[in-house]
């Protein structure tokens, strides 16, 4: 595969998970704070983030992948470019330690695909939300977690969509 077809992938996967996440959007009105809306859409982003690393060769994939979600995204709120690159770097630094202790290559694809949002929560709690309390601080922690726990079954059903994806790909030599 060449580089290109990587790039256009990256951005076609981004130009989905824009339209999906719009599509979406009027579900998340019902949320009280932007920080939490990252529960909601981190399974969107894992299921993004397994396909790409599947079908892009590119190494830094979903650093790519974030810097270009988080350019797009600032023209919504202006630091998401900030958080949506952490997430990719993040992520690609968790992918990179799994293989550094022995994980195979499929499984730290997995990693990274579910750190991708994992790590975004943070960031975009200190951003919005002022950690001045104890209280403050179990929230951040419960809600990575609950993000944790929704991105690994978007790594599922990411996984799911892929197998389907792959026939169709191939034939296309997408």
């Amino acid at each position: 595969m060449s580089r290109t077809t990587d790039y256009v992938r990256i951005a076609i996967v981004t130009a989905l998970v824009i339209v999906v996440g719009l599509a979406v959007f009027p579900l998340m009105q019902f949320v009280p704070f932007p920080v939490f809306k990252v529960v909601w859409i981190g399974p969107l982003y894992s299921m993004a983030g397994w396909i790409l690393l599947q079908r892009s060769s590119l190494p830094g994939t979903i650093i790519f992948f974030g810097g270009l979600l988080g350019a797009i995204l600032t023209v919504f709120m202006p630091y998401m470019f900030l958080v949506s690159l952490s997430g990719g770097l993040g992520a690609q630094i968790a992918g990179r330690v799994a293989e550094l202790l022995g994980t195979d290559r499929r499984r730290s694809d997995g990693i990274r695909a579910v750190a991708f949002p994992v790590f975004q929560l943070p960031l975009m709690y200190i951003l919005v939300m002022p950690l001045d309390s104890a209280t403050a601080w179990w929230i951040m922690i419960i809600l990575t977690a609950a993000v944790a726990v929704t991105s690994w079954g978007g790594l599922y059903f990411g996984r799911l969509l892929d197998r389907r994806l792959a026939p169709v790909v191939e034939s296309d030599g997408v």
